[in-house]
């Protein structure tokens, strides 16, 4: 299999013998030294070494890639070793059957249908767990009036919803560890604020980030306004204290909304 080009790491080097019988394929398969079957009802690493001898008998630069299982059956756990059975189907599947050493069965499945890749595509594959963004409609201007944190007044009632706009905090452009902790002490010293002061009680927070994230390949983050910090510590101080924490997206930026009422909280 290393010479068709497939690096199998140490844990998938468990076919020991391969053999044939007609349409019949056999091997002996084994888990390696400390690999542990414990934790499951058959081991990944003893179940794709059993599908070893079909990549072998195949004799091509393509394997194929089982992605359709039909009428498994796991009969015993904790099997270190087996013996494998594998007749191919007339609509190109494989019939899989595993033993233990004593002959008792382990595994049967009906048909396992492949799909082939190549060793090349194989070692060019993306990584199957990526973040993705999908992109949402405008949202509807509901007419809705705020003020600035910048513009309240030191004393008085508070307007409805308050918006603090975190492209308007200082922090040093040419140095991004600064910049971070500059903006995340001036989005804190605010909600610290919010929190302590008895007429925020029934009024919005709303914190606001531009570019803090990439969501299209090659788009730039701001340096000043990389403030996933900033946000991640609204929702942090938000959540400490029972308040609603949403975030928004339109025109691909990323709005913090911190649904907080004011006033003391003990012990927080």
């Amino acid at each position: 299999m290393a010479e068709a080009g497939f690096g199998y790491g140490p844990a998938f080097r468990g076919l020991r013998a391969a053999w044939r019988r007609g349409v019949e394929l056999f091997a002996d398969v084994e888990l390696p030294e400390g690999a542990a079957p414990d934790g499951f009802g058959i081991h990944p690493a003893l179940l794709d070494a059993a599908l070893h001898v079909a990549i072998v008998d195949a004799a091509s630069d393509d394997t194929v890639v089982p992605f359709a299982w039909t009428g498994a059956a796991l009969r015993a756990v904790g099997a270190s070793a087996v013996r494998v059975r594998i007749v191919r189907l007339d609509g190109g599947g494989l019939r899989l059957d595993l033993a233990d050493p004593a002959g008792g069965p382990v595994l049967t499945v009906e048909a396992v249908q492949g799909r082939a890749v190549s060793a090349d595509q194989l070692g060019s594959a993306d990584s199957l767990y990526a973040v993705d963004w999908s992109e949402l409609p405008g949202f509807p201007d509901q007419g809705t009036e705020w003020t600035a944190w910048d513009a309240l007044p030191a004393e008085g009632p508070a307007p409805d919803t308050v918006v603090l706009d975190c492209s308007t905090l200082s922090a040093p452009a040419d140095d991004l560890p600064a910049a971070v902790r500059a903006v995340t002490h001036g989005v804190l010293r605010v909600v610290q604020e919010w929190l302590a002061e008895e007429r925020f009680a029934g009024s919005r927070l709303v914190v606001v980030t531009r570019g803090a994230v990439a969501v299209r390949a090659g788009e730039p983050v701001g340096v000043a306004q990389a403030l996933r910090a900033a946000s991640g510590a609204t929702a942090v101080a938000g959540r400490a204290v029972g308040c609603r924490w949403r975030r928004h997206g339109p025109d691909h930026r990323w709005y913090g909304w911190s649904g907080c009422g004011g006033g003391p909280v003990p012990g927080r």
